[in-house]
């Protein structure tokens, strides 16, 4: 058993968290895509490497990751494929943020 991310939000329009010193960071999705993101206490390469919970690094920082797309699971590899309405399809992916520091 292998740690995995989780705790993504898709389809957001903003989001606001506690950061670093600010009572809190704002992030606005501008334009027609939504995003989503994920917040953790670990990077990708953290949880990648460990291969039990109890292994991670502790916790020191926040992690913020923002999406612009995200694929579905599946993979037909051991189980069905992605359904079609998940499935991201090639194309050129456009996005705009806004970060506002709140004090």
């Amino acid at each position: 058993i292998r740690p995995q991310e989780s705790g993504h939000r898709s389809e957001v329009r903003w989001l606001e968290v506690p950061w670093r010193g600010l009572s809190s960071l704002r992030v606005d999705t501008l334009g027609r895509h939504l995003s989503g993101f994920t917040l953790s206490p670990w990077t990708a390469q953290a949880l990648c490497r460990a291969t039990h919970q109890h292994l991670l690094p502790e916790e020191q920082d926040t992690y913020l990751y923002l999406d612009l797309a995200q694929h579905g699971l599946g993979s037909r590899s051991c189980g069905p494929d992605v359904r079609p309405e998940s499935a991201l399809a090639p194309g050129v992916y456009n996005a705009e943020f806004l970060f506002a520091a709140l004090d």
